[in-house]
């Protein structure tokens, strides 16, 4: 591992720094893992625009605070694409943020932490559904039937 790059947190190294999490087992396990329906519906629904959103707030709300409610419990195995994201990229709990990203355990994640882990979360999107377009899916509202008078 080259954890002079991993501890960088550089916006222009997101490729090298998923090559170098891929090097591990655990981590790699997650990109290759397939998406629960559930999850690959909800990600093509949104699109990234929405997407990156979703994982700004869940990052902040999840790891974010200093001290994160039940943390190294707080992130799920399935049902959302950016639970699949924040396990293969490390960004699951604080204990991993700090191993993987240097960044200590018992702070409030800065701003700039937040961005950082919300664009390698979603470089994770980027490679596992390249099908995800800006904006989602857009689909018409269903009309009801007019009644007929008869």
């Amino acid at each position: 591992m080259d954890w002079r790059l991993l501890h960088r947190r550089s916006q222009s190294a997101l490729d090298s720094v998923i090559v170098e999490l891929r090097k591990e087992h655990w981590r790699d396990s997650w990109f290759r893992r397939p998406i629960d329906v559930r999850a690959k519906n909800h990600a093509l629904r949104k699109g990234k625009n929405l997407l990156r959103e979703y994982v700004k707030g869940r990052i902040r709300s999840s790891v974010g605070p200093a001290q994160p409610y039940r943390d190294g419990f707080q992130t799920p195995y399935a049902g959302n694409i950016a639970f699949y994201a924040q396990h293969a990229v490390a960004t699951c709990c604080r204990n991993c943020i700090e191993v993987w990203h240097g960044i200590p355990k018992g702070r409030e994640l800065a701003n700039q932490d937040i961005a950082y882990l919300t664009d390698l979360v979603m470089k994770y999107v980027d490679v596992v559904m390249s099908e995800l377009n800006e904006d989602g899916i857009h689909v018409p509202p269903i009309k009801k039937p007019k009644h007929r008078k008869e």
